[in-house]
């Protein structure tokens, strides 16, 4: 069906940040434009002070280790915990 219909907009992804956020927070870029919003959020289980996200996220944002903002506070784009090598992009 997506192939009669164009691509996929959005995409899944875990985000990385310090401070609090809970869900549906907006997401935007360093300049300010909105690219989605927190879907869950969780403390980080091995970086104290930390906090882990499930967001949706335009396609073009969605990169492992995009740059992005949760309200005032810098987050990343991280592959999930426990990722393989292969899933989050690099060598097996």
């Amino acid at each position: 069906m997506l192939e009669l219909r164009g691509h996929v907009k959005r995409k899944l992804v875990v985000v990385a940040f310090e401070g609090e956020a809970s869900p549906g927070a907006p997401i935007t870029t360093a300049d300010g434009a909105a690219v989605g919003e927190l879907a869950g959020v969780a403390a980080h289980g091995l970086e104290p002070g930390k906090k882990l996200a499930f967001a949706m996220v335009k396609i073009a944002a969605a990169g492992f280790g995009t740059a992005l903002r949760v309200g005032a506070v810098g987050a990343l784009v991280v592959a999930p915990p426990l990722a393989t090598a292969a899933q989050a992009g690099g060598a097996s």
